[in-house]
């Protein structure tokens, strides 16, 4: 069965890939699942054999209902809008992916899926529905800062000048850079576009523990400090690099001299 025949036989459109590989699918199916007597075959057209519950289905279905990679997710759109920053298809689709890092603990896969769905804890959040319950940053507060800044997701993790300055120090040795690095929110809550990918790889990943750290000061109320958040975030590194070979490779293929070093530093 053609393509045009499908479409118009089952009123579901598909693109050329999508029904090649649903085609081979449901014939590598048929074959697998057809008994002798074709009088007794279960599946005789694609249409019955989608409307099975049984093994088989499931993947059939998957290549169906898949998102097409043309589109921003709805939850990445939201975090663009919490951000002030654009995130283009491919994008989000590597940031909703990235919490699911299996090297990464589970409190952190945890707290990248909440930063990335708007389910984090801020203040600023939390205060709509807890009486009394301040909506400024924890940081500021604790500074005693007489400017009141709202706790969102882009003054806490990015904006605060309790968090400017170790970023800044953070990302000046992480790049080797001669001169101090600001990041741009696009940078810090996107990604980097070094032309090395296994660079951008590896500067999404300190990205996210970046984020993790400033959160756990948060919730400790405690100022985050820079020698603090290098070592957090070296240590991390390092072990990931022990228990992934994949994240080894890529950090060692990475033009992140500084970050390579620490690796080699490590007897495997």
């Amino acid at each position: 069965m053609g393509k045009p025949e499908f479409e118009e036989l089952s009123g579901i459109e598909l693109s050329e890939i999508k029904f090649n590989k649903l085609r081979g699918l449901a014939n590598a199916a048929i074959q697998k699942f057809k008994k002798p007597d074709k009088n007794d075959q279960k599946c005789d057209t694609v249409q019955n054999f989608l409307m099975r519950i049984k093994k088989g289905s499931k993947r059939i279905r998957m290549v169906m209902e898949s998102p097409s990679s043309s589109v921003v997710s709805q939850n990445m759109l939201k975090y663009g809008e919490l951000t002030e920053t654009i995130i283009d298809a491919k994008n989000s689709g590597i940031l909703n992916s990235s919490w699911n890092y299996s090297f990464l603990h589970n409190s952190t896969r945890t707290f990248i899926f909440k930063l990335h769905n708007a389910q984090l804890g801020l203040n600023s959040r939390v205060a709509h529905f807890v009486r009394n319950h301040p909506s400024t940053c924890t940081f500021c507060d604790i500074r005693q800062v007489p400017e009141e800044n709202s706790e969102s997701t882009k003054h806490l993790f990015f904006e605060c000048s309790s968090v400017e300055g170790i970023i800044s120090d953070l990302y000046t040795w992480v790049l080797n850079s001669d001169e101090r690095r600001d990041l741009t929110r696009t940078e810090f809550f996107v990604g980097f576009n070094t032309g090395n990918a296994w660079s951008d790889q590896v500067l999404l990943l300190i990205n996210l523990l970046v984020k993790k750290f400033i959160w756990d000061c948060k919730l400790r109320f405690s100022l985050p400090k820079s020698e603090d958040l290098k070592k957090a975030v070296v240590s991390e590194l390092q072990r990931s690099a022990v228990q992934n070979k994949g994240i080894q490779e890529k950090i060692l293929k990475s033009e992140l001299v500084n970050i390579v070093n620490i690796i080699n530093e490590i007897h495997f």
